[in-house]
């Protein structure tokens, strides 16, 4: 263990019992959090997706021709 630095503190010492029973606490927590997340996440993924249906073009398809990047000057 280290010792504190303020001189209000110094005296002062932290069991092993504490050290326990906080680590508990935190990892309790932190395992609270984890599983309210996963819940949340099988709840958005339970839920089914939108269906889209594509009907068929009845319009033939036109080939779209792009533009190049760069330039050209006519005397080129």
């Amino acid at each position: 263990m280290c010792n504190a630095i303020c001189p209000e503190l110094s005296e002062e010492s932290v069991s092993l019992a504490e050290l326990q029973k906080a680590r508990k606490k935190r990892k309790a927590e932190l395992r609270n959090t984890i599983n309210q997340r996963k819940s949340l996440v099988e709840q958005l993924l339970d839920k089914p997706a939108p269906r889209v249906i594509l009907k068929k073009n009845t319009l033939p398809c036109v080939q779209i021709t792009k533009k190049p990047k760069l330039k050209l000057y006519e005397n080129e």
